[in-house]
């Protein structure tokens, strides 16, 4: 039953009691109520009379309707609140907090789970006895970015306070690997690690005081909402305790890392999913952790007459799992320089590359369909913070909205997996430069630059005229009779002039040039496409002098070759 209908007479007769719990649930929220009560999904029944509160549930509301009341009437709204959200989230003698105490009266169990040593057992009971003080409200969240995970202040101050936190803390030196890494007293921070670079792009020391409050507030927001409990959460927490644990102790991890990208729409619960990641569309959430700067939408009617938005914090996410790598480091020196080895693993940028690529080559219209990277997160699993980086799609080039079809989807898929094989890492550079061709060059020299590369390190060489040697090796690919390929490389020897003045220093495009420009990058694509649909043999050899040798020596691939 709803709690807006009117109270019954059952509830007016309940009077200020009942008031005191409707009052508290607006301050509180209803799910500290319903833990306090213990009442699963009765809360509205109860308040409106229908459910009659059991004689545990009568007296946790006669203390607390006791305590409201003998709070002074002359304060105002915001201490009254303070006063009571206190009270509840405070610690008692026996080590319980008051909500808890109360919601133990009313018949709920106090948790128990297998524990390993003291670390687990100290981390489970805190969790344990900590839970209701993180169902209370932060109502000092809006004075922090959202770049952090938090908890309320209540639950801080009550984690913090608690015995079970001096416990962990004592478990956490006594420990043969934890105990070495907290090494440096400070005279404010207390007990801190070394310096901790992570390969994710972040480095900070940890404080021991700090340590119990980062392994909660990361299990908490853990927790999807519907499947929050006690137990969910002592669970979540040793989870926490047991990855810190292993990765300060083997010094590597997996870690979350979210990517998000502008420009493109996917069609409704549709998405990819590849190895160790996934792509899908965006939700609220993940734009919670998007720069303010990035807020805005741009739309693009095409030629049919429809009009596609899309945002520019991104309407696509690539969610994946990275392996992490830390290295401590002692900071006492002064050198804080950044290790050269640490950064993140090339298979990240490797899936992004591949992703942005195949799109390009699986949708076919005139106006290219293009994957601008807007913003990244990657999750630090000891800390409460994320690394994160964006850019502005905004500055890109050729930006254009494009709602996807399903079909597309499953060519963008076909694709990806055609990228991945092993051999294709020996073109990367070229595909590296198609796409900053295509998305990240405003001027056409630049786009005319990439592209020749482009077809260089598809076969390139340092043999002979390389002029020649290119421009023919692509006339034979791309055309199919003398005629067709003796005008194709006509026009790739005059856009090589043109590379060679821009380069050079010679001269300037002129703006009847430009044109020459795009179809570089347009040549260079189809390219790619014919060596990965038609042509794998030469795809797979090892360099581009060897794949021009193929196409100008006549290469057949073999009838049983196994396809791309």
């Amino acid at each position: 039953m709803s709690s807006s209908q009117p109270p019954s007479e059952q509830a007016l007769a309940a009077g200020t009691k009942l008031s005191s719990l409707v009052w508290l649930m607006e301050v509180a929220g209803r799910e500290f109520v319903t833990y306090i009560l213990n009442c699963g999904e009765n809360l509205d029944s109860i308040l409106s009379g229908i459910t009659t509160l059991t004689p545990e549930q009568a007296a946790n509301t006669e203390i607390l309707d006791r305590t409201l009341r003998g709070l002074p009437e002359d304060i105002d709204q915001t201490v009254r609140v303070r006063a009571a959200l206190s009270w509840l989230s405070e610690c008692q003698a026996n080590g319980q907090l008051t909500a808890q105490m109360l919601y133990l009266n009313a018949g709920g169990q106090q948790i128990s789970v297998p524990a390993a040593d003291d670390l687990e057992e100290s981390i489970a009971d805190l969790a344990d006895a900590v839970y209701s003080a993180l169902l209370l409200p932060d109502e000092f969240a809006e004075m922090f970015d959202h770049y952090n995970l938090r908890v309320g202040i209540y639950a801080s101050r009550a984690i913090f306070d608690h015995p079970s936190a001096s416990g962990f803390r004592e478990a956490v030196m006594n420990d043969s690997t934890l105990g070495q890494l907290f090494a440096i007293e400070g005279e404010r921070t207390g007990r801190v690690t070394k310096r901790i670079y992570l390969s994710t792009g972040t480095a900070h020391s940890i404080q021991l005081l700090r340590l119990p409050e980062i392994i909660l507030t990361r299990a908490w927001h853990s927790i999807p909402l519907a499947e929050q409990g006690p137990m969910q959460f002592v669970e979540a927490a040793l989870k926490e305790l047991r990855n810190i644990r292993s990765i300060l102790s083997r010094k590597r991890g997996i870690t979350r890392g979210k990517i998000a990208f502008a420009g493109i729409l996917l069609p409704e619960g549709s998405g990819l999913t590849l190895k160790g990641a996934s792509v899908r569309s965006t939700t609220d959430d993940d734009r919670k952790l998007a720069p303010p700067s990035l807020k805005g939408q741009a739309s693009a009617t095409d030629f049919s007459g429809v009009t596609t938005t899309v945002s520019y914090d991104g309407d696509i996410v690539l969610e994946m799992q990275i392996p992490l790598t830390i290295r401590v480091v002692d900071g006492s020196s002064g050198n804080l320089r950044w290790p050269d080895d640490m950064h993140l693993p090339d298979e990240v940028e490797a899936t992004i590359n591949r992703l942005r690529f195949g799109l390009i080559m699986a949708v076919e219209r005139e106006a290219r369909a293009l994957l601008v990277p807007t913003w990244r997160h990657f999750d630090d699993p000891l800390d409460t913070t994320m690394s994160l980086s964006w850019s502005d799609p905004r500055e890109g080039a050729g930006f254009m909205p494009t709602q996807l079809t399903a079909d597309e989807v499953t060519s963008w898929a076909s694709w990806y997996e055609r990228l991945s094989k092993p051999y294709v890492a020996k073109i990367d550079l070229a595909l590296s430069r198609i796409l900053k061709a295509s998305g990240e060059r405003r001027d056409p020299s630049d786009v005319l630059i990439d592209s020749v590369i482009a077809w260089e390190r598809l076969f390139g060489t340092k043999e002979g005229e390389p002029t020649f040697r290119i421009s023919t090796s692509i006339a034979i690919l791309l055309g199919e009779t003398f005629e067709e390929r003796m005008e194709i490389k006509t026009r790739l020897s005059t856009i090589y002039g043109l590379r060679s003045k821009v380069v050079h220093g010679s001269g300037h495009l002129k703006p009847s040039e430009y044109a020459f420009c795009y179809e570089a990058l347009d040549v260079a694509i189809r390219a790619v496409r014919i060596l990965f649909l038609d042509r794998a043999d030469i795809l797979q050899l090892p360099d581009g002098a060897t794949r021009s040798s193929a196409l100008l020596l006549g290469a057949r691939p073999s009838p049983d070759e196994e396809p791309p």
